[in-house]
């Protein structure tokens, strides 16, 4: 599903995107959001405000899921 992010088809990197966005949870987080990130910067401009959005909405929704406690960020 991640690889389609670099499909040649738009329509088939944007229902990637929402898919992937709709898997995140606590146990995949950390490699999803890693994917988004690395996709963010090949990502059209019209996808970059969403994916920025969504991985901020991940970010607060699961924080500390999955960070040592001496590493998190305060």
């Amino acid at each position: 599903m991640v690889e389609c992010l670099q499909d040649g088809d738009i329509s088939i990197r944007r229902r990637a995107l929402e898919l992937t966005f709709a898997l995140i949870n606590d146990s995949n987080i950390r490699v999803l959001v890693r994917e988004l990130l690395t996709f963010l910067e090949k990502a059209d401009k019209e996808f970059k405000p969403r994916i920025t959005s969504e991985i901020a909405a991940a970010a607060d929704r699961y924080k500390g899921e999955g960070i040592k406690e001496d590493t998190k960020v305060v």
